[in-house]
C-alpha cells in the first residue's frame, strides 16, 4: 500500500489547471499524481473521504497502481486505505473502495 506523504522526496512540477490530471511515473508499481478532477463515489461514503482524496489529489500525491487494472490505484491516509479509478474520458475520479486498517467502520 502507498502512504500519502506530503513531505515525499517527489520533484515533480504540479500546476494544477481546470480540470487537468498531472500522473509522473516514479518507479513500475507507483505514479505521482496531481488533479483536479472531480472526485465522486457511492451515496453512503461520508463526505469527509472524499473531500480528503479530492485535496491530495489537488497538492499531489505518490500512489500505488493496480497491476491488473488500467487508471486504478489505492493509497493510505493514516488509517484508512482507499482505492480509487481516475476515468480520463469522464474527467472524474471514482472513489471505489475505502477500509478503515483500525477495525472501524467507514459510514
Amino acid at each position: 500500500m502507498s502512504h500519502a506523504n506530503p513531505a515525499a522526496n517527489v520533484t515533480a512540477d504540479c500546476r494544477v489547471e481546470t480540470l487537468q490530471l498531472v500522473p509522473t511515473p516514479l518507479e513500475p508499481s507507483f505514479v505521482w499524481v496531481c488533479s483536479d478532477f472531480p472526485v465522486t463515489s457511492w451515496a453512503s461514503v461520508p463526505a469527509n473521504y472524499v473531500s480528503r482524496l479530492s485535496e491530495a489529489l489537488a497538492e499531489g500525491i505518490v500512489v500505488k497502481r493496480d497491476p491488473s487494472r488500467h487508471d486504478f490505484f489505492e493509497v493510505v491516509f493514516a488509517d484508512t486505505w482507499m482505492y480509487f479509478h481516475i476515468a480520463h474520458r469522464l474527467r472524474l475520479v471514482y472513489l471505489v473502495a475505502i477500509v478503515n486498517l483500525n477495525g472501524t467502520g467507514v459510514g
